[in-house]
């Protein structure tokens, strides 16, 4: 029960608007004031990001300039097979792109072409509705208004009719404005369709014409490659030519872990890699064409990765959250894709045909990485995939899921 001796003034409209202002302009300093801390970290933190990202790729420019200089890569048949992979890399991508963009022109045309006979189906139906209309008007012939005046003796129904032939005549130009509108969309819509038709035959011409470059680069790397093959056997350099190449990978690993031991990786929720044994997808699916510590070519040399047969042009994706911090050519590994992971952990891709990262890309597990191919003179198309821990090589069937 109320007390009766307090009595309670309701305040004036103006008052409780004036609180009101203040209680939200209270609520709206208090909302900056603690956000402003956090907004500085954010800004912070992305100049730092980026000034990272900027130097982490001049390092890696640094890198490149040092393999550059290595006697190996300077082999002039290997430094002409490069050049030819290269092409066809750069090549092959730019077909991708082009049958990208015929499959979208493919499916716009199609859509514009069902959109070109809905309207001439409207456009025909619009026009026997009109020509029954015109039909009618000619067989009461043209001095409709005087008929009736002439035939109706009752003048509140001569006015309805009077009316009601107003309305059709209203109709009939309403329906003939319409008819001639969807007349010229279906116009609008052939010319956006001839237009169409001929982008599209534009880039067929240039997808045969960069097919024609890409079978030349093939048929001049096949050349290359024979001739590599046969100054090796002839050098009997086999052995020490397999030597050099895994010091190559080990010298790049290593470098690249120098040079960018100061930049440190952002992995906000990645789990620790070295708890990922027997959970990590496998960067590509296919039958193996080399195993971890197989010996190369009957050579006393172990193969330190796997190599995995597929098709050129099969997606390649990464194994666990990372950044690459390498896309590069490296003799027999070809176009090599390199990773760091949390622990100090390394996944490595080669062999690929086309790369879809840049260094200094954030990754997730099963992001698409690159296409496996053959690159860096091989005969088999595939992936050679490596993990490492540090610079050294570990057996990466022990982290890869089993199949």
């Amino acid at each position: 029960m109320s007390n009766p001796s307090i009595i309670t003034l309701p305040l004036p409209l103006e008052k409780r608007a004036l609180l009101l202002t203040r209680y939200i302009s209270l609520l709206l300093l208090s909302f900056w004031l603690f956000t402003q801390p956090l907004m500085a970290n954010t800004d912070s933190e992305l100049k730092v990001h980026e000034r990272n990202l900027v130097l982490l790729k001049q390092r890696i420019r640094e890198v490149d300039n040092e393999l550059s200089k290595d006697k190996q890569l300077r082999d002039k048949e290997g430094s002409k097979l490069r050049e030819t992979e290269q092409e066809i890399s750069a090549r092959t991508s730019a077909l991708r792109e082009i049958s990208r963009s015929i499959e979208a022109q493919t499916k716009r045309t199609r859509q514009l072409s069902e959109e070109q006979k809905q309207a001439q189906r409207e456009l025909a139906k619009q026009r026997a509705l009109l020509a029954a209309q015109l039909r009618a008007s000619y067989e009461n012939g043209r001095q409709e208004k005087v008929k009736l005046l002439l035939n109706q003796g009752d003048p509140a129904l001569v006015g309805r009719m009077l009316g009601y032939h107003d309305y059709v005549a209203s109709a009939r130009s309403a329906q003939i404005q319409q008819v001639s509108e969807q007349a010229q969309a279906l116009q609008e819509l052939e010319a956006a369709l001839t237009a169409q038709l001929e982008q599209l035959n534009t880039l067929n011409e240039i997808q045969l014409a960069q097919l024609g470059k890409l079978e030349e680069a093939r048929s001049e790397r096949k050349t290359r490659l024979a001739k590599l093959e046969a100054e090796i056997a002839a050098s009997g350099e086999a052995l020490q030519r397999i030597q050099s190449e895994q010091g190559a990978l080990q010298k790049l690993v290593a470098s690249i872990r120098k040079r960018l031991s100061d930049i440190p990786a952002q992995f906000r929720d990645a789990k620790p890699l070295g708890q990922s044994q027997g959970r990590l997808p496998w960067p590509i699916k296919g039958r193996l064409l080399a195993s971890y510590g197989q010996n190369k070519r009957g050579t006393s040399m172990q193969w330190d990765g796997i190599w995995i047969a597929a098709k050129a042009g099969t997606p390649v994706r990464a194994v666990a959250e990372g950044r690459v911090v390498y896309v590069g050519w490296l003799h027999r590994y070809g176009l090599l894709i390199i990773t760091e992971h949390t622990d100090g952990y390394y996944s490595l891709y080669g062999h690929n045909q086309e790369a879809k990262v840049e260094v200094g890309d954030g990754l997730k597990a099963g992001q698409l990485i690159a296409y496996a191919g053959d690159s860096g003179g091989h005969i088999n198309t595939g992936l050679y995939f490596e993990l490492r821990k540090g610079k050294n090589p570990v057996n990466p069937m022990l982290w890869l899921t089993k199949n």
